[in-house]
C-alpha cells in the first residue's frame, strides 16, 4: 500500500497556517485511514486478545525459501474462486479482469478426518505449519490505535474495529471455514502507528504467538516498521504499498493487495499521459513533488514521464525529507520553487498530508496549477482537507476509491455490507466513514482465497507457491483487485482506472468506468 505508506494524517480544517504546523496530527490520521484497519480485540497491558478458539498451538517447523523479487506486473489471466466472506459476482466496472467472479465459500468440516471441502482436500489434516493445527488457524491482526478512541474518531477510524475483525473471523466459520474446513483463530493487537517502540515490541509478541501470518489494518506502515516481521520469518499481508526494495529483501515474508510504489507512478505517469493531462498548449511545464522515502520509486516516475514525453526540461522537481509530516518550510520552499520556475502543472508524489498542505500553501501564494496525482502515499484516499485549488485534479488508482461517492457498489461491499449487519454492527454508508471495515473485510478476504488455494495441509512455503501464485483473479472492495497467476507474484493492484476530485462533496468520484490492465 506506501510506500508509503499510506499513511498521513491531515489537519483539521483550521487557519492554514495552523494547519500545517499540526500536520503530524494529519498524517497519522491518512496513514491510519487509507491503510486501515483491520482489527480485533486488545486485552490490553499490550498483549493481544483472542477472538475466538479452539483446538491446540501448532508447533510445526515451517521455513519459508529463498527471496524472490515481488512486482505489479500486468494482469491478464483467468479469474480464480474466491470465499470472498460468503459474496460472489465481479466487481462492476472491472473490465480486463478477465474470467469467473468470486464464488461462496466452501464448506468443509474441521475435524482432524478426511475434509469434503474441495479436490484438494483429501487425507488426513494435520498440524502442517506454526498456527496451523488439524482443526484450525491461527492468525494475528494489527490495528490502528491512535492514543485511544478519541484520537481514533479525529480521523474518522471506527470505533468499532475489534468488532469488525470478530465479525470476519465469524463468519469464515460459520460458511465452511478456512483450509478445508479448519475455524480461523484471531488474536489482536492494538498498534500505534507513529510509536516505534510499540511497533516493535507488538511484532515480537506476535512473533512468539507463531501464527499462521499476520494480517495488518495499518499499524506497520512503514518499510523500517514491517523488518520486524520478515526477519523474524513471520509472514506479514501488508495493507499499505511496499516499494520493489522493500518487497525483494523481505521476500517471500511481505505480500498483500496494494499495487507496489513504483507500479503507483508508473501508471500515474502513463495514465495521465493518456488523459491529456501533459498535453499542450495549457501544459508548459511540471511541477514536481517528491519525498527521500523510496528513490527507486521516484526514479520510475521520472522514467516513466520521460516515455510520456515530459523530458527532465520540463520539469521542476523538489524532494522533500522523508517524513509523513514534513517541515512546513520545506513544503513552502517546494511551492516557490515550482511557481517560480513557471509551472502550470503539479504532480504530487508524497505522502497525503504533504500534499494537501502543498495545495494550502500554494493557495496563499495565489499559486494556482492543474493538479494530479496517484495511490502513492494514499493521496487518492477520502480524507483529510484538500485545498479548493484541487477540485477537477486527476488522480490514476488501482483501488476502488470514488465509487461509493460516484453511487457504485460492487459485490465485495455488498458482501461486507450484509456481514457488518448480520452481526449487529453498522454497514457501509460512505468511503470516509467505512474504509476501516471495507479494508477488514478485504484482508480476511485474500488471506481466504489464498489459503484455500493451497489444500488440506498448507505449509507457508506452499501459502507462497501454490496458494499466492494460482489463487487467480482477487476482487477488492476498496482495496485493489490482482490476478496471482505466477510464480512470486506477491502483491496485486494489477489495473487502474482515473478518478477526479469533486467539489461538491470534496471527494473523489469515478472519471472512467472501467479498470484497464496496469502499465
Amino acid at each position: 500500500m506506501p510506500v508509503f505508506l499510506q499513511l498521513r494524517l491531515w489537519l483539521s480544517q483550521g487557519p492554514a497556517r495552523e494547519r500545517v504546523a499540526a500536520g503530524v496530527a494529519v498524517a497519522i490520521a491518512i496513514t491510519l485511514l487509507i491503510l486501515a484497519s483491520l482489527p480485533m480485540t486488545d486485552s490490553g497491558g499490550g498483549h493481544g486478545s483472542t477472538i475466538a478458539s479452539a483446538g491446540g498451538e501448532a508447533n510445526g517447523a515451517d521455513v519459508l525459501g529463498g527471496a524472490t523479487s515481488a512486482n505489479g506486473a500486468t494482469a491478464n489471466g483467468a479469474g480464480g474462486t474466491a470465499g470472498a466472506l460468503g459474496a460472489s459476482g465481479v466487481n462492476s466496472g472491472t473490465a480486463s479482469s478477465t474470467g469467473a467472479g468470486s464464488t461462496g465459500a466452501t464448506s468443509g468440516s474441521a475435524s482432524a478426518r478426511t475434509a469434503a471441502a474441495g479436490p484438494s482436500c483429501t487425507g488426513t489434516l494435520a498440524a502442517s505449519a506454526p498456527g496451523i493445527t488439524p482443526t484450525q488457524v491461527s492468525v494475528d491482526v494489527s490495528y490502528v490505535d491512535l492514543a485511544g478512541p478519541v484520537g481514533n474518531a479525529a480521523f474518522s477510524i471506527r470505533p468499532d474495529q475489534q468488532q469488525i475483525i470478530a465479525a470476519a473471523a465469524d463468519n469464515i466459520n460459520k460458511t465452511g471455514g478456512v483450509a478445508c474446513g479448519r475455524k480461523i483463530v484471531v488474536k489482536s493487537y492494538a498498534v500505534n502507528p507513529i510509536d516505534q517502540n510499540d511497533q516493535q515490541s507488538k511484532c515480537l509478541q506476535m512473533v512468539q504467538d507463531k501464527p499462521f501470518a499476520v494480517l495488518d489494518a495499518a499499524g506497520y506502515i512503514t518499510p523500517v516498521s514491517r523488518a520486524c516481521f520478515w526477519q523474524n520469518k513471520l509472514p506479514l499481508q501488508i495493507s499499505t504499498s511496499a516499494g520493489n526494495t522493500e518487497l525483494g529483501k523481505g521476500a517471500p515474508y511481505l505480500y498483500g493487495i496494494i499495487a507496489p510504489s513504483e507500479k503507483q507512478l508508473r501508471d500515474a505517469a502513463l495514465g495521465l499521459a493518456a488523459q491529456g493531462f501533459f498535453a499542450a498548449p495549457k501544459f508548459k511545464k511540471l511541477g514536481l513533488l517528491e519525498d527521500s522515502c523510496d528513490p527507486a520509486a521516484n526514479g520510475e516516475l521520472e522514467s516513466s514521464l520521460a516515455k510520456a514525453g515530459v523530458g527532465s526540461g520540463q520539469i521542476s522537481k523538489v524532494v522533500i525529507s522523508c517524513q509523513l509530516v514534513a517541515p512546513p518550510n520545506e513544503i513552502q520552499q517546494a511551492v516557490i520553487t515550482n511557481r517560480t520556475a513557471g509551472a502550470t502543472h503539479v504532480l504530487l508524489a508524497s505522502s497525503i498530508s504533504n500534499s494537501q498542505n502543498y495545495t494550502t500553501l500554494a493557495a496563499q501564494q495565489n499559486f494556482h496549477p492543474v493538479y494530479a496525482t496517484s495511490d502513492y502515499g494514499t493521496d487518492t484516499a477520502n480524507t483529510g482537507h484538500w485545498d479548493a485549488s484541487f477540485v477537477g485534479a486527476l488522480a490514476i488508482t488501482s483501488n476502488h476509491y470514488g465509487e461509493l461517492s460516484s453511487g457504485i457498489r460492487n459485490a465485495q461491499v455488498n458482501a461486507c455490507d450484509a456481514l457488518l449487519k448480520a452481526h449487529g454492527l453498522t454497514g457501509i454508508n460512505s468511503e470516509k466513514n467505512d474504509e476501516t471495515a471495507l479494508q477488514i473485510c478485504d484482508q480476511f478476504n485474500f488471506f481466504r482465497q489464498a489459503l484455500d488455494t493451497v489444500g488440506g495441509n498448507p505449509t507457508r512455503q506452499s501459502f507462497i507457491d501454490a496458494g499466492l501464485d494460482r489463487m487467480g483473479l482477487f476482487h477488492g472492495s476498496i482495496m485493489g483487485d490482482g490476478n496471482f497467476d505466477r510464480p512470486d507474484k506477491l502483491v496485486g493492484g494489477d489495473f487502474h482506472r482515473t478518478i477526479q476530485f469533486d467539489g461538491g462533496c470534496s471527494c473523489w468520484k469515478v472519471k472512467d468506468p472501467n479498470f484497464t490492465p496496469g502499465f
